[in-house]
């Protein structure tokens, strides 16, 4: 795969920045500059996890657009033992040919997971609109938290080699992202 290497470290993306639309928003151009492409070998997360003898109980995904296609490789490790998923997602294509919100949606939905929470909302404005009127513009990207739903994770944990340490695993999930209910829910039911 290409690695885009950008000005500003945090926009290194696997897919190339979409210049023309960071122009027409008031977003500094030059943080997306690209300074080289590097060629990287890419492994899917069940192969890397599963040679490393993993079992994942959460995934948090921040990679610049490249959130699905990590995803997409790991498809083992959300039937069998991811029970929450934190991913950014975009809104808009600040990234050529980037998966959008809708498409990552599907894709969690259809693997079982239901949508939790948005937050860590991200607003710009036009490129020629910068202060003015309210802080908010247009939504670019967010951070979505998913879950299993409560009878799937019952089942994950009744299956689990340690059915204690899952548990434990969903309780300090939970209390890290302040769903406690969700705990009483999945303890109700074992």
């Amino acid at each position: 795969e290409n690695f885009y290497l950008t000005h500003w470290q945090t926009n290194t993306s696997l897919f190339r920045p979409n210049i023309d639309l960071i122009r027409m928003l008031a977003l500094n151009e030059q943080d997306f500059e690209i300074l080289r492409e590097v060629r990287v070998p890419c492994n899917t997360l069940d192969e890397v996890l599963n040679e490393k003898g993993i079992q994942a109980d959460v995934l948090k995904i921040d990679t610049q657009g490249s959130e699905l296609k990590i995803l997409n490789g790991s498809k083992n490790q959300l039937q069998d033992s991811i029970l929450a998923v934190e991913s950014e997602v975009e809104f808009v294509e600040l990234y050529r040919d980037q998966p959008l919100f809708a498409e990552l949606d599907q894709f969690m939905r259809t693997s079982g997971f239901q949508l939790i929470d948005i937050g860590n909302l991200c607003y710009v404005k036009g490129a020629k609109s910068r202060g003015i009127g309210s802080r908010k513009g247009q939504l670019i990207s967010a951070d979505t938290l998913y879950f299993k739903p409560i009878d799937p994770t019952v089942k994950l944990i009744i299956k689990a080699n340690d059915p204690e340490k899952k548990l434990m695993a969903i309780a300090k999930i939970c209390l890290v992202y302040g769903y406690p209910d969700y705990v009483i829910e999945v303890v109700d039911r074992l």
